[in-house]
């Protein structure tokens, strides 16, 4: 019975010193899903080195769940068209390179597309300029040896004719894959990509 009361004594103590803290299981909780889940991983040294293209990528960042849910079938037609899409174009080899000096090289079908790019890290966005000035952005997400650039959808053929420098072999492509997300608001599309 006295080791029950040391125990519950102990427990009263470690209570109380973390309430003195002023840190909840909320917060806990909270800082310990943002490391996991990207928070803490994304950042300008986990994006450096050389990327290859694996697959396509699409999230949905809308708030309504039921378009979440039909969201999930959308993602996967998209995905689908995606990948058609980037074999036609040769995305399907994209190789990006990000150094610490803030330059990358992108590599489609042995084009080669140079420029810089800035990392914003309380928004986890790149801004890429290449040398021909053109700018764009794209939500980055690094976890481990896997990356995922997505942008906004509307821009997505932007970024991809900026990459490949291909303009009319896009376009049914284009409006095939722009009739499917004009139903959901806050969808991305991108790329995945895995470390070399």
């Amino acid at each position: 019975m006295k080791s029950m009361k040391t125990l519950l004594a102990a427990a009263l103590m470690l209570t109380c010193g973390m309430s003195a803290q002023a840190q909840s299981l909320k917060d806990i909780l909270s800082g310990v899903a943002e490391q996991v889940i990207g928070g803490a991983t994304t950042t300008e040294t986990s994006i450096v080195g050389t990327w290859t293209y694996d697959s396509p990528a699409v999230s949905l960042e809308s708030d309504n769940t039921l378009a979440k849910l039909g969201g999930t079938v959308a993602s996967s037609k998209v995905e689908s068209k995606l990948s058609s899409v980037y074999s036609k174009v040769g995305l399907n080899k994209l190789s990006i390179t990000f150094d610490s000096d803030k330059n990358f090289t992108a590599t489609v079908n042995k084009k080669t597309l140079k420029g810089t790019y800035t990392f914003d890290s309380s928004a986890k966005t790149l801004a890429l300029k290449t040398s021909a000035g053109a700018t764009v952005n794209a939500s980055v997400t690094t976890t481990g040896s896997s990356m995922s650039l997505l942008f906004e959808a509307d821009k997505l053929m932007t970024a991809v004719k900026t990459i490949t420098s291909a303009t009319s072999s896009l376009s049914s492509s284009a409006s095939t894959i722009n009739s499917l997300i004009s139903n959901y608001s806050g969808m991305k599309l991108g790329f995945q990509l895995t470390k070399n």
